[in-house]
């Protein structure tokens, strides 16, 4: 998350008003029926959440709580106006944290701005803004890894591709022996591959270079997009990912 200078002292209080945590839900799936990637958690900062949330209608800045209420008042800022004044989308709450994003027309931006508040004894104060590329979140002992086609395009009759893959966040990939089963969404238009691994008990990011792997599939790839999902939505994987510059780069 790229993160704006300065520091604002908006106070919203919130003794005395309903909604200090996230609204109830309305009418979201069951996990249980959600694709792989739709029932995986990503985050843009603080707060896990499913795709969903992002794709939900946009007016989380018109709820009556006190979150909504920090929200439009951040967004009155004269140093916010480039961030939309309508169509938020409150992502959810995490401990003290609770979270809002938006689309915004800036490939700079990677599509998305996100702010999240920090409920302070009676107050939701900004912690942090900007802009928000959602990551996969994974716990414990694994790691997220970011895949691609080092070839560029995929035969189309084929159903296994070869791909380098590195440690999300890394510019090495993991051991191969720590690469779990991939998830699969498969769609008429695209499929959607996760990739994760093991953590390697040493450092964060491992030595070396990407690790060349096969990934099989269950039928061919026709003339399907294949996109990487460590990011929501997927990243078109027939490119490296971004800042990926090779070893060291």
């Amino acid at each position: 998350m790229r993160l704006l200078p300065g520091a604002l002292a908006i106070v919203i209080g919130i003794a005395g008003m309903a909604g200090c945590g996230s609204p109830a839900s309305s009418g979201s799936p069951p996990a249980a029926s959600l694709s792989p990637v739709m029932a995986a958690p990503y985050a843009c900062d603080t707060v896990p959440f499913l795709p969903g949330a992002l794709l939900q209608p946009g007016a989380a800045e018109r709820d009556d709580d006190a979150a909504a209420e920090a929200l439009r008042q951040f967004l009155s800022r004269p140093e916010n106006d480039f961030m939309p004044a309508t169509g938020w989308r409150r992502l959810g709450r995490s401990g003290p944290f609770m979270e809002f994003a938006n689309f915004i027309a800036d490939p700079a931006w990677n599509s998305y701005v996100s702010v999240t508040f920090e409920a302070d004894r009676n107050a939701w104060r900004p912690f942090r803004w900007g802009s928000c590329e959602p990551r996969r979140v994974v716990t414990g002992n694994t790691v997220s890894l970011a895949w691609w086609l080092p070839e560029g395009v995929p035969d189309q009759a084929g159903r296994s591709i070869a791909v380098s893959v590195i440690v999300d966040g890394c510019n090495a990939g993991p051991a191969e022996e720590g690469i779990e089963p991939p998830l699969l969404d498969i769609a008429g238009d695209a499929v959607t591959i996760i990739l994760t691994s093991r953590r390697d008990p040493n450092p964060d990011c491992p030595a070396g270079g990407p690790t060349p792997w096969t990934i099989d599939l269950p039928e061919e790839i026709g003339t399907r997009a294949l996109l990487d999902g460590s990011v929501f939505p997927g990243r078109d994987a027939t490119t490296e990912p971004l800042g990926f510059g090779g070893i060291g780069g």
